[in-house]
């Protein structure tokens, strides 16, 4: 399943998608605990929240940045990788506890 944008104004304790793609935006102005989808690509992923870490699980990330005001606990993914690399990928947020990768792995 694939779906666009997404956009809240509030918080997300978790969002758990693990069969579904990510082909765009995903806005929390508040905090979350948990994201997890199949696929992210094409867009950023901004967390505004501050407070406890987020966990992250995707199988892949193409194209994509992640912008968090909160830290991150946990990152899992298969690969993160930039098909331009002109405009690589990013990871922004005050720390990362720990990022399990089993391919490629290139945002900046």
């Amino acid at each position: 399943m694939n779906v666009g944008e997404i956009s809240t104004d509030g918080s997300f304790g978790s969002i758990f998608a693990r069969h579904t793609n990510l082909l765009g935006n995903l806005t929390i102005a508040g905090s979350a605990g948990a994201i997890a989808f199949n696929n992210v690509s094409n867009g950023t992923i901004s967390i505004g929240g501050s407070g406890q870490p987020v966990n992250v699980n995707f199988r892949n990330a193409i194209n994509e940045n992640l912008n968090s005001s909160e830290p991150i606990g946990r990152m899992v993914l298969g690969e993160w990788i930039s098909t331009n690399s002109a405009t690589p990928g990013q990871i922004t947020a005050p720390a990362i506890t720990k990022i399990l990768s089993s391919s490629q792995f290139s945002p900046t």
